[in-house]
């Protein structure tokens, strides 16, 4: 349709600027990254060149002119006041996500991936991408349909209306339920509105077509062929015979099925109707709704590798900060409470006979990565640093709702099943099975869909058919039962959750080597302290026994004294 162009360029770069937008957002909201300094001054953040703000780091005393002050504290954050442009605070709120988090865990839980209940929780933010980039690839490529595909028009309207619906919802929450507001938030707003009425403009237009103008193909060609062939100057009877046999020969032909609507045409001072094709056509329709979902999914996923980047600098830049204070280590280790795990006599455990040993009791699962990777770290570097005296225990705490009826998803959905496995291979092998089968199953975590377990019964030397009964046993259900219920008495959530010598191991501690030098350090001192208290009771023990054994002698009386 001639003209749609006028509002379809206009309409896709509202929308490129809504998807713009959108991703800047949800920098601020994932990443926790710096945006443009145009972006950061509209949202409210103070920005600088991060020195005055900047936490000082000077011993105290250092600063002679400010003696009451202790420029190695952090200063309190700038507090804006109420009703102020913050889009951190917006974004940060229960409304940051879809579905929003309840009021009374506002302040407690993060967005973005809940990894305690396992729930994922979609930024705001992207849905607004997600909006905005099919628009702009809806207008690149389609634009106005054609009247007689009315669908393809009606359909985009909808999303655009309840998008706007969704605007107007969210400008309400902004001024009633959080304290701040936020400026791009609001033009994201106000370019969906905008983009409504360029909609309504883009409607279908339907052409009318004349009595008068020619309704078949060769009526059609001859009209063309008589307005441009045969000119009132070039006319003769020898012309005139030519014209009458052409349009004979063209009324022969079969007339054709209309093709769409018709557009009038001027052809030398006739009126003729021109077929236009029918649009869009249901492949280019696809090819649209593919880009769309594609484009979405791959910034989707980019995100999460971006987050999962971000969150491990973060937390490495964290654990450098203290990584060689011995004393804050310790402190951030004993500040967890002291608690009493009830080891069973045929638990799954790694020990030297004959040895003092320090306790290390795991809760993991077998489909998790880092699970895993812990135990490679235990097994390489962290059982020579305790000399191997370390006695690691396993208890079970799969992620997936087959078993643990305590989480609400399945992030480990073949867990449950490699639990079962390791279970039967303790109660054919022993304990000796079991840490075989812990092996062989940790390093397939990433195919355990579809695992054959016959298989694996038989490379243990297993009974097979024994192995499978077992797995699905009373007596291995109970067991993971047990152990499920005892991780959650502990507040367990994720894992692996490390207890050392009764004490919960922080999650930043647990991949920080400095972290079990300093505690095989404090054990291997605490253990010779032990080791020499003994040999001394025994060496007093020893000479007790000595003088106990030795035969008493008694003296002679002397001569009587005389009168």
């Amino acid at each position: 349709m001639k003209g749609a162009w006028k509002l379809t360029v206009p309409l896709f770069i509202l929308s490129v600027a809504g998807a713009y937008i959108s991703i800047l957002l949800l920098n601020k909201h994932l990443l926790k990254t710096n945006v443009p300094t145009w972006f950061a001054t509209v949202c409210g953040d103070e920005v600088g060149n991060g020195e005055a703000n900047a936490p000082s780091t000077q011993p105290a005393g250092a600063d002679a002119g400010s003696e009451q002050e202790q420029p190695w504290e952090e200063e309190p954050p700038i507090r804006r006041e109420a009703g102020g442009a913050d889009c951190d605070s917006v974004l940060a709120s229960r409304w940051g996500t879809i579905p929003p988090r309840p009021k009374e865990e506002e302040d407690t839980l993060p967005t973005g991936v809940s990894a305690q209940k396992g729930e994922i929780s979609i930024p705001t933010a992207y849905l607004g991408f997600v909006y905005f980039i099919g628009f702009a690839i809806w207008f690149l490529f389609i634009g106005r349909p054609t009247p007689d595909r009315p669908e393809w028009y009606r359909i985009p309207l909808a999303f655009n209306i309840a998008g706007v619906g969704s605007a107007l919802f969210f400008t309400f929450i902004m001024l009633t339920q959080t304290e701040e507001w936020c400026p791009w938030c609001m033009v994201t707003h106000v370019i969906n509105v905008v983009m409504l009425g360029g909609m309504i403009k883009l409607r279908p237009k339907k052409v009318e077509t004349p009595s008068t103008a020619p309704s078949s193909w060769a009526e059609r060609t001859a009209a063309k062929v008589v307005a441009t062939a045969v000119t009132p100057e070039s006319a003769t009877p020898e012309n005139a015979g030519a014209e009458a046999n052409v349009s004979g020969e063209l009324t022969a032909e079969p007339p054709l099925e209309p093709m769409g609507e018709f557009v009038l045409e001027e052809v030398s001072g006739e009126t003729v109707g021109a077929p236009v094709r029918s649009h869009p056509s249901l492949r280019l329709v696809a090819l649209c709704i593919l880009l769309s979902a594609a484009t979405s999914a791959m910034v989707w996923n980019g995100y999460h590798v971006m987050v999962e980047k971000t969150s491990k600098k973060l937390v490495e830049k964290e654990l450098e900060a203290f990584k060689g204070d011995v004393h804050l280590l310790s402190a951030i280790y004993e500040s967890s409470p002291k608690v009493k795990i009830p080891i069973r006599p045929d638990d799954p455990q790694i020990a030297k006979e004959g040895e003092i040993h320090c306790s290390l009791v795991v809760f993991s699962d077998f489909q998790c990565p880092f699970c895993r990777t812990f135990a490679l770290l235990v097994d390489k570097k962290i059982q020579p640093l305790f000399s191997g005296c370390l006695r690691v225990t396993w208890k079970h705490f799969p992620l997936s709702t087959e078993c643990n009826k305590r989480i609400k998803s399945s992030p480990h959905p073949e867990a449950c099943q490699a639990a079962r496995a390791t279970e039967a291979a303790r109660i054919q092998g022993g304990n000796e099975a079991f840490w075989k089968a812990h092996d062989l199953l940790f390093a397939a975590h990433r195919k355990l869909k579809g695992f054959d377990y016959r298989a694996l019964a038989e490379e243990l030397g297993l009974d097979p058919d024994a192995f499978l009964a077992d797995m699905y046993s009373p007596e291995v259900t109970t067991r993971i039962a047990e152990d499920i219920t005892l991780a959650r008495s502990f507040d367990v959530r994720s894992t692996p959750t490390v207890f050392l010598s009764g004490r919960r191991v922080n999650s930043k501690l647990v991949r920080l080597m400095p972290f079990w030098e300093v505690m095989a350090h404090k054990f291997s001192f605490l253990r010779d302290k032990k080791i020499e208290d003994r040999m001394r009771r025994e060496q007093r023990a020893r000479k007790t026994r000595a003088a106990a054994s030795q035969p008493t002698t008694r003296g002679t009386p002397g001569p009587a004294d005389g009168p």
